[in-house]
């Protein structure tokens, strides 16, 4: 079986053509929904910081710088396992501080970055045939299901309103 074969096989996860705009998607593996980064809020000015994607102190293999252009904080994080440091980390890079989140009816909706959002929007559109599957490399795999029970309207006006806010 062949690299691609086994690629179409494996992953279910929607690919935006490079500029493409909501609605402008095909089937394929990871490509270029952006699995490598997500996007958080500076500690100090709420501006866009870069993290890779899923790093998490307990696991990782080596520090991971941040710094933010808005108004120059850095830190270096370093692999831990302890737990009063991992809570501290988490207050950084947890979901609760992603760049890319608003409340919509009382829950907090986010997504690592911007390419997750157009993701969404195109999911929740009906845009294309893309299913929710399971798996950690399918961002659709993690949406709880008050936001595919929300109105499909609404919900995409606040995702569009995310897509609004300055590029990091």
């Amino acid at each position: 079986m062949s690299a691609s074969a086994l690629n179409e096989q494996t992953y279910y996860v929607p690919v935006r053509p490079a500029g493409a705009q909501p609605g402008e998607w095909r089937y394929g593996g990871a490509g270029n929904v952006n699995m490598t980064q997500q996007i958080v809020k500076c500690p100090k000015c709420e501006h866009a910081v870069i993290v890779p994607y899923y790093w998490d102190p307990r696991w990782a293999t080596a520090p991971v710088n941040l710094h933010c252009k808005g108004c120059g904080w850095h830190k270096t994080l370093q692999a831990t396992r302890d737990q009063d440091e991992v809570a501290e980390i988490n207050k950084i890079i947890g979901t609760q501080n992603l760049y890319y989140s608003t409340l919509f009816e009382g829950n907090l909706l986010w997504a690592r970055n911007r390419d997750i959002i157009m993701l969404y929007i195109d999911f929740i559109g009906g845009t294309h045939a893309a299913q929710p599957g399971n798996g950690s490399s399918n961002p659709l795999a993690h949406l709880p299901s008050w936001v595919l029970s929300a109105d499909k309207k609404k919900m995409i006006r606040a995702l569009e309103k995310l897509l609004e806010l300055p590029k990091p």
